[in-house]
């Protein structure tokens, strides 16, 4: 009943929102990444390449929309998981039923159903979690707790914010039961089952020495494996690079970005918080919104506008509504003389609730019409000529480009280097130069036009595209 009330609702809903295409994002690099098993930008993604290449073959549509629908799929499955956790909680399917929805049509959560990414497989993997310690929290049990590990390790093969994790779900372990995890033995299989996993990440120097058509920071030796895996290209520039104030004004940002999510719905998410939850689950609940905070604010610059930061926090929120929503009706059943079937009617009103953020955030999240990046990968190859380069900088410019020439085999006549050395190789991949510094600018002034005289000579021909100049035909003469 379940299945047909929420799962299929819910799933058509966002299949109906989805992108028909390739997005903009990093949407066309993972999917080209996917398509051809390579490697996308750190930290490489291993799991997601994996699980896409299987969406890559399912017999519907083009291969863009059939890795937005590996995002619908697992954005469905982390909707159904909150059901079931809120359900185990509470004991009232309205309530579980309240929970999941408001974490379905949310805009921040719902709006990542529609495009390749790996936010929405990382916040499934959240929530299963989330799942796990609450099932070993109830019974205990060494199984429950090895199972919960090797789902924490096969997490890291998608995403390594999966850390921010760690805090709370080890205060449970050790708030419960120390003894668990302490013995040798234990511990070894624990960590045994916590590395096999991990062991995906082989995944990348393999298809490296393979030639996939895209190895995003070639990471087929030692130092180049960590470095990608790590992220350090982006650390300099992403990690405590803001001043006190910078890091103040993205804090009040992130609140404020979260009243926009849920409005007064989080008041009832703060009386599920005390109400709902004993001393240990409210602790557990703090540690993973602060964490998922410290990770928003301080190791990250990109605006909560264009990246799904917060997902973790705003599932745990759609969790203490669905508690709050239980509380309260337990409050009202002792204090208000209410006939059972009413206490049914009022409970399945209540459920109705979220339709709210239904209208608010279609317009939002509805991509079905969009084509943007698709319409610019075709329009760039288009013009220009066989035989010409083109120089690219941009996530928004070069990656549906990328999507166009991997899988869709666009412009195959003409020559594309980027910035971040993905196309065809122009950067010694053991030069040290990260593609945001003045050796990159002076690197870049340099070998262009040796590039153009490699190749016939000819004059440059510059166009920016927004902000930056971005792409620079040069015809072959």
């Amino acid at each position: 009943m379940i299945f047909i009330l929420l799962v299929m609702p819910v799933f058509v809903v966002y299949v109906s929102t989805i992108c028909p295409t390739v997005y903009l994002g990093d949407s066309g690099e993972l999917t080209a990444a996917a398509y051809s098993l390579g490697i996308p930008h750190n930290s490489g993604y291993p799991l997601y390449s994996l699980l896409g290449k299987i969406f890559c073959l399912l017999p519907v549509g083009n291969v863009g929309f059939r890795l937005n629908l590996m995002s619908t799929f697992f954005a469905t499955g982390t909707v159904w998981i909150v059901y079931s956790l809120v359900r185990r909680m509470t004991e009232s399917k309205y309530e579980a039923l309240f929970a999941a929805l408001v974490l379905a049509l949310l805009q921040v959560f719902w709006s990542q159903s529609a495009s390749a990414e790996v936010y929405t497989l990382h916040i499934f993997f959240v929530a299963l979690l989330t799942w796990l310690i609450y099932w070993w929290d109830e019974g205990g049990g060494f199984y429950r707790l090895a199972l919960l590990v090797f789902i924490t390790g096969l997490s890291f093969g998608n995403h390594m914010q999966t850390v921010m994790l760690a805090p709370a779900v080890l205060f449970i372990i050790f708030h419960k039961d120390p003894k668990t995890i302490l013995g040798v033995k234990k511990f070894a299989v624990i960590t045994l089952l916590f590395l096999i996993p991990l062991f995906l990440y082989l995944y990348l120097p393999i298809r490296t020495d393979a030639g996939a058509a895209i190895t995003w920071g070639d990471p087929n030796n030692l130092e180049r494996f960590w470095a990608h895996v790590s992220g350090r290209s982006h650390r300099a520039n992403y990690v405590f690079s803001r001043t006190p104030g910078e890091y103040l004004s993205r804090a009040l940002e992130s609140g404020l970005f979260l009243t926009s999510q849920f409005g007064v719905l989080l008041l009832l998410a703060a009386w599920g918080w005390l109400r709902g939850l004993s001393l240990r689950w409210k602790v557990f609940v703090v540690l993973v919104v602060l964490f998922d905070l410290f990770y928003t604010v301080f190791l990250n610059i990109i605006s909560l506008q264009i990246t799904a930061f917060l997902l973790p926090t705003s599932l745990i929120l759609a969790l203490l509504c669905g508690v709050g929503a239980s509380s309260l009706f337990r409050w009202l059943e002792g204090n208000v003389r209410l006939r059972t079937g009413m206490v049914r009617l009022v409970k399945g009103t209540w459920c109705a609730v979220p339709a709210l953020f239904f209208f608010l955030n279609l317009d939002l999240c509805n991509q079905s019409r969009n084509y943007t990046a698709y319409e610019h990968a075709v329009n760039i190859f288009r013009t220009a000529e066989g035989g010409d380069i083109l120089f690219m900088n941009g996530d928004n410019y070069v990656f549906p480009v990328l999507y166009g020439r991997i899988v869709e085999r666009m412009g195959e006549d003409r020559t594309v280097y980027d910035r971040n050395n993905i196309f065809y190789k122009w950067l010694d991949r053991d030069a040290g130069i990260v593609p945001y510094s003045e050796e990159w600018k002076a690197f870049r002034r340099e070998r262009k036009p040796r590039l153009s005289e490699q190749r016939g000579g000819g004059t440059s021909i510059m166009r920016s595209l927004g902000h930056t100049p971005s792409i620079f035909p040069v015809p072959i003469t």
